[in-house]
């Protein structure tokens, strides 16, 4: 049974707010880590079309407010509303927009903000809810282009755009804050990026914050809170199980990886982009690619899928583990008979392993579509 008065922040928009759950993008379909916290991810959704050029509600705008009104009459009662957009307009369209409508970057950023903070009055208003914005983060280090939403200049001026962005949105709120208007902002910008360079550190697929990016993101929230007299804080709280037995937990977005070549740049083994296939060697003989999942551990299964184009190449795949990259030994009477098929490998509880490698045994291409690692787990 759903106890609706124990979630107390909603948090609303792109594919930024689910940090803010607690998970990366890799696990954005999952619940939130912070019981108290409840997150609705919208998708590419930009802060541009929260209201129209007429000062109405514009398709998202129209969203948020028919979802929040609908979660209200099922017996939410939240304390605060963190919205999260900007980003995805910054990546790709203000740049765009300045040029072709012959504008300085700073008009076409104050236009979206002018937009962001019409829509937060309106929400305010309408449910006496406290909005909490957060800015938009560094921009994007990938090279690796969306189709549908390609990035729109370099990142130095796409950058330059989200400290504007930043700027003309915190002088917009202390104006409108003298109006007794519960409607407040923080982000981590300034520490995201040296000289207009976003600083990967904070990144966990080169787009979106990873955990040490959350930490950095609450620690400005606490900032705030305390500044503005806000009790906020105390719902960001991690619950461990109370009984801890042995589960199985999916622990594909913590690995990280080496490659014997690289023919293209991965940032995940479980993201396949629009390529078919998350990593890409060169034709290596014996090409592999090894997990490093970071501490040893009693691995539960892999779940490792083929690139549906060249499905042959991956026929003389081997899995090796080890705990160092020098002791590594070959599993047995591994063998992927139907490369149309996931190859489930499932693991015995006694053996410990930090590496796990995946071989080729010929001269040839290794690619994956990806990989999936699960672990034995107390928590």
């Amino acid at each position: 049974m759903k106890h609706y008065n124990d979630r107390k922040i909603k948090v609303i928009g792109d594919s930024h707010s689910v940090i803010f759950g607690g998970n990366t993008m890799n696990d954005f379909e999952k619940p939130s880590n912070f019981p108290q916290v409840d997150v609705t991810h919208l998708g590419a959704a930009l802060a541009y079309n929260l209201m129209d050029n007429n000062s109405q509600l514009g398709k998202w705008g129209q969203a948020i407010c028919n979802g929040f009104n609908k979660e209200k009459l099922k017996g939410y009662n939240f304390n605060y509303v963190i919205l999260c957009f900007g980003e995805i307009d910054i990546r790709t369209q203000v740049i765009k927009q300045a040029i072709i409508q012959n504008k300085n970057l700073d008009e076409i950023v104050s236009i979206i903000v002018e937009k962001l903070v019409n829509f937060s009055i309106y929400f305010y208003k309408l449910f006496n809810v406290p909005v909490v914005l957060w800015e938009p983060i560094a921009s994007s280090l990938t090279k690796n282009q969306d189709s549908e939403y390609p990035f729109i200049g370099s990142m130095e001026e796409r950058n330059f755009s989200t400290q504007l962005f930043s700027k003309f949105l915190r002088m917009k709120i202390n104006n409108i804050n003298k109006n007794n208007l519960k409607i407040y902002s923080f982000g981590i910008y300034d520490q995201m990026n040296f000289n207009y360079k976003t600083l990967s550190n904070f990144l966990y697929d080169e787009i979106h914050l990873n955990f040490y990016g959350l930490n950095k993101a609450l620690d400005a929230l606490k900032e705030l809170s305390k500044r503005e007299n806000l009790d906020i804080m105390q719902y960001f709280k991690f619950t461990l199980p109370s009984n801890k037995k042995l589960s199985i937990k999916d622990i594909s977005s913590e690995i990280e990886f080496t490659l014997s070549s690289e023919l293209y740049q991965p940032s995940s083994i479980t993201n396949d982009f629009e390529r078919g296939y998350c990593f890409h060697t060169k034709e290596d003989y014996k090409p592999f690619i090894r997990l490093d999942i970071g501490y040893t551990t009693s691995i539960n299964r892999l779940e490792i899928f083929n690139y549906s184009r060249f499905k042959d190449r991956a026929s003389s795949l081997t899995i090796f583990t080890g705990t160092t990259p020098s002791n590594l030994k070959p599993l047995e009477a591994i063998r992927w008979e139907n490369l149309d098929k996931p190859l489930i490998v499932n693991f015995n509880k006694g053996n410990f392993v930090k590496y796990i490698q995946l071989q080729l045994n010929e001269k040839q291409y290794l690619h994956l579509n990806k990989i999936k690692v699960f672990k034995n787990s107390f928590l």
